[in-house]
């Protein structure tokens, strides 16, 4: 009886996971078990989002530098001189910022 128990177990988890491949993605990236609390308190329209923003940026990102997901680093770089910054930075109108009160 045990090891039926066991079987059907078996069977549900991998039929779980042929059926919502994006729960199972968004459970490995985020080191989520398998009807932990976490996983039960998710809602697969967030996961499918998630999923989404992913592999927008990946395609997105072409040639540049490798997107890694959950890491936010999703933001393109801008080279700048130092020249160009210091200058950016002389001709910036810090005014607005001061304290009206």
């Amino acid at each position: 009886m045990k090891n039926d128990i066991s079987a059907e177990i078996r069977r549900f988890i991998f039929s779980w996971d042929g059926r919502f491949p994006i729960d199972r993605w968004w459970r490995q990236k985020h080191n989520v078990p398998f009807n932990s609390p976490t996983h039960r308190e998710s809602n697969f329209i967030d996961m499918y989002m998630e999923f989404l923003e992913d592999n927008i940026l990946i395609k997105n990102r072409g040639g540049e530098e490798e997107y890694i997901p959950g890491t936010g680093n999703f933001i393109k770089k801008v080279e700048v001189s130092q020249e160009d910054y210091l200058q950016k930075m002389a001709d910036f109108d810090y005014s607005q910022f001061d304290d009206k009160e």
